[in-house]
């Protein structure tokens, strides 16, 4: 296995995810932090193809930026991907896959960080607001369908809502 170099910065890092593919496909390296969250030693990680460590709806996705990283070399392509983690869950992972010919052999450097919560925020934020709508549409077919006139009224006799039907009462 050729062992490259990790950059200096990613050799402790608790907050990026670094690892190395070579042209095969193949992990060449990864920081420490990368096989902690993963799960992988470096001689397991050596053994497997970087696509074995993604969802596996996610494989054409992370072979579209891997291609698109080696027509524009040194340019960063990204692509958020989905990994099992050593905790049996997955991670939402914001990656920068960037093609590196300037060393021994040509590679791909990959950078990550997790946004699970991120992505499970939104999810949640999108929950939120589709009960709200249907709330909303409930509530609208309720009061057009009533025989009730429901007027809101402010302090000062201003009227803010009025059912649909009051046109149907008074006209």
């Amino acid at each position: 296995m050729l062992l490259t170099a990790i950059p200096d910065c990613f050799i402790q890092s608790r907050q990026f995810y670094y690892t190395l593919i070579g042209m095969d496909g193949k992990y060449i390296n990864a920081n420490s932090y990368f096989l902690e969250i993963f799960g992988f030693t470096l001689k397991q990680l050596s053994q497997i193809g970087s696509l074995d460590s993604v969802h596996s709806e996610d494989h054409e996705l992370c072979k579209l930026a891997a291609n698109e990283c080696i027509e524009k070399p040194g340019l960063p392509s990204i692509v958020t991907l989905r990994k099992p983690t050593a905790s049996n869950k997955y991670a939402y992972t914001r990656w920068e896959f960037t093609f590196i010919t300037d060393m021994d052999e040509p590679h791909i450097q990959c950078t990550g960080v997790d946004i699970t919560e991120q992505i499970n925020s939104t999810e949640f934020l999108q929950k939120i607001q589709q009960k709200i709508f249907s709330s909303n549409k409930v509530l609208a077919n309720l009061l057009a369908n009533s025989i009730d006139i429901i007027l809101v009224v402010d302090e000062r006799c201003n009227i803010s809502f009025c059912s649909p039907n009051i046109l149907k009462e008074m006209g």
